[in-house]
């Protein structure tokens, strides 16, 4: 069976998340997932992880934390 890593993802994962994105149908550069990562990685709200087998990315989930206090579900 194949060990799967599970890690924070990093800026020097820009190029297997584009590909990834790329394979989605989000069509994305290096480069701009590099600009996007930075954002994303230096904000405390949000965490983007990385899977990884034989040290090859091959899967990738964000999540972030949203403050339903902020949110206003009942518009009166």
């Amino acid at each position: 069976m194949k060990e799967v890593v599970i890690r924070t993802a990093s800026l020097d994962d820009a190029p297997a998340l584009a590909h990834l994105m790329s394979q989605l149908g989000y069509s994305t550069s290096a480069d701009e997932m590099k600009e996007r990562l930075k954002g994303i990685l230096s904000t405390a709200s949000y965490m983007t992880f990385v899977a990884e087998i034989r040290g090859e990315v091959v899967g990738m989930v964000g999540m972030g934390i949203i403050d339903f206090e902020v949110l206003s579900f009942n518009k009166s």
